[in-house]
């Protein structure tokens, strides 16, 4: 804790520390002071390239601070503190780019690059963001929309958004949403919404399997067929066995609450298809092997279903 200042009562400031390498270099011409007092010593003309405020800025001469020694460069007190300030010159140097810990720090330095007009920064930030889609979508589709970022972290969020369940208690949490607007927010639920559409269509067609190739559809069981259908890819029509039929209902349902084939990836969504299907002498030991190959393919064709719908993007 800082001692308190004796004339007056208030706190002292923190003392002065030099920010790490490649910050500390002495043949630096500039010097950003942060709010925590941690000096980074710079060199203009990389800021300038970077920023055009920093560029501006140094269209007139720096004044010398009387608390520096002479010959001391320039010091400029930022608002920033030192380790927004290390994060967002390691976005102008060329040099290892320190790594993004969270969509906090995240968003303390898109903010900071915005102040700035650093567009390199915000668009290697854009890149980074796209590391926490899966975990934050709908916080990742809310920065990338605010902030302007590239169209490729805005669809990556809204990727990673089919397949996370929607409760209005957790997204009234969320206070990103709170920057930007309602139109693209409903523009979000509007391309779950009809990727949704285009997920549950691959359910009402049978064109892309091919009946030949799967003990379900060649069952002459009569306590495992239920009704007929097709038709199917080689134009015929087969009849399906119950258990089969309602695996697929319930894949359906799956795909309608999440719209993306990862929905379709956990054993649960076979499981008590396989149990019944061993209650058949003839799907008995087919059923196993197939039902593995079959899911690949209705996940890929949940997926490119899905890929067909465009994301609105203004």
């Amino acid at each position: 804790m800082d001692e308190p200042n004796a004339a007056n009562g208030e706190q002292a400031d923190p003392p002065e520390t030099d920010a790490p390498a490649p910050f500390n270099k002495p043949t630096a011409d500039l010097i950003l002071r942060s709010s925590d007092r941690m000096n980074f010593r710079v060199r203009k003309a990389i800021l300038a390239e970077a920023s055009p405020v920093f560029e501006d800025m140094f269209t007139f001469p720096l004044p010398q601070s009387p608390d520096e020694p002479a010959g001391s460069p320039p010091v400029v007190d930022m608002a920033e503190d030192g380790h927004t300030l290390e994060g967002l010159l390691s976005l102008c140097y060329p040099i290892r780019k320190m790594p993004i810990q969270s969509l906090e720090e995240a968003t303390i330095l898109l903010d900071a690059a915005r102040k700035y007009s650093m567009d390199g920064a915000l668009t290697f930030l854009g890149d980074r963001l796209i590391d926490f889609a899966k975990a934050g979508p709908v916080r990742v589709y809310a920065l990338a929309t605010r902030y302007q970022l590239q169209e490729e972290v805005v669809r990556a969020a809204a990727k990673a958004f089919l397949n996370i369940y929607i409760h209005n208690a957790h997204l009234k949490s969320l206070e990103d949403l709170n920057h930007i607007s309602a139109s693209a927010y409903l523009r979000l639920l509007d391309y779950r919404d009809r990727c949704a559409a285009a997920a549950v269509r691959v359910f009402d067609t049978y064109t892309w399997i091919d009946s030949s190739r799967w003990c379900w559809l060649s069952c002459g069981s009569s306590g495992c067929a239920s009704g007929c259908a097709g038709p199917f890819k080689d134009g015929r029509h087969s009849r399906l066995a119950a258990w089969w039929e309602k695996m697929m209902s319930y894949c359906r349902k799956l795909v309608l609450a999440n719209p993306c084939g990862e929905a379709l990836a956990s054993r649960s969504c076979t499981a008590v298809a396989l149990a019944e299907a061993g209650k058949c002498n003839n799907c008995r030991s087919l059923a196993p092997h197939e039902l593995e190959g079959f899911m690949a393919l209705l996940i890929n064709e949940v997926d490119k279903a899905v890929a067909q719908v465009e994301l609105d993007i203004v």
